[in-house]
């Protein structure tokens, strides 16, 4: 399957799940839950736009890169979470630690096997890359 079929798969499960499950409540795939979440550093950044950079730092294939970024976000979900209080916002922080703890040579593996990382992968797909436009394809990396 090209990437392109693979990105749009992705775009599609995702906005399915978020529709599937959005109820205005909190719960997962509430993406406008943390979409107005605070902002917990001087750059404005959420923890939606770490999560989206390790995201693509995944589908690059820079898996340092990918762990760097999920580290970054844990204090801003931590943060939103806090402000929150709400099931969207504890799922993200679980899904941003746990992505974070993985070490970076164990990703393929638990990319292709671990029931945990494709639980994680639908909360952060569905919360946080719900409502953006797909990357262009790059013709390379791994799919996310």
């Amino acid at each position: 399957m090209s990437r392109y079929f693979r990105a749009a798969a992705i775009l599609v499960f995702s906005l399915a799940l978020a529709a599937c499950t959005s109820s205005g409540s909190g719960k997962l795939g509430d993406a406008s839950t943390l979409s107005q979440a605070p902002q917990d550093d001087a750059s404005g950044e959420t923890a939606c736009d770490e999560v989206a950079a390790g995201i693509e730092a995944f589908n690059a294939g820079d898996l340092d890169e990918t762990v760097a970024s999920f580290e970054r976000a844990i204090p801003l979900a931590e943060s939103e979470d806090s402000v929150t209080n709400s099931r969207a916002s504890a799922d993200l922080l679980e899904a941003v630690r746990y992505y974070a703890d993985l070490a970076p040579q164990d990703y393929p593996a638990a990319a292709r096997s671990s029931r945990d990382f494709a639980r994680y992968k639908a909360i952060t797909l569905g919360q946080c890359l719900s409502g953006r436009p797909p990357a262009p394809d790059d013709g390379g990396g791994i799919a996310a």
